[in-house]
């Protein structure tokens, strides 16, 4: 059964009821969670846009953004709410490959300083490769 977003009202200038424009507003802000305006687009590519994502048409987004929309259908509500999960576990998935990056890279510094630089022998440079002293560079002077 549709969630009924409210009935078309008898006058036209009399406004929906205060819950009706809530529940409205609320789907809106999921629709922008779900799929966030590119930089590039304006009004009408962002409709069509969102139409792709979701499997819509982008009149009954339009409807959706204009507040026309009198029932929002489960077939919507699922698309949507599929939408926003898999954006939340690829998100999940990106703080958990960071604090694996962040953590690689404290193990690497922890090691680097129990090294230290004193410790290890580096051993003859090889001739030419531009350190004081060395050949190239005093024959380039």
């Amino acid at each position: 059964m549709p969630f009924v977003l409210g009935k078309s009202p008898k006058n036209p200038g009399k406004l929906p009821k205060e819950n009706d424009v809530t529940a409205l507003s609320e789907f809106q802000d999921m629709i922008w969670e779900a799929v966030p305006p590119r930089r590039h687009d304006n009004r009408k590519s962002y409709f069509a846009f969102v139409a792709e994502q979701l499997s819509w048409t982008p009149r009954r987004v339009r409807a959706f953004f204009h507040g026309e929309a009198r029932t929002i259908r489960p077939k919507e509500w699922t698309s949507l709410n599929q939408r926003l999960d898999a954006l939340k576990a690829a998100e999940r998935r990106h703080e958990e490959d960071a604090h694996d990056l962040h953590q690689a890279y404290r193990d690497a510094r922890e090691s680097r300083a129990l090294v230290g630089r004193n410790s290890i022998e580096l051993g003859e440079a090889p001739a030419g490769n531009g350190t004081p002293g060395s050949p190239a560079r005093s024959q380039a002077r």
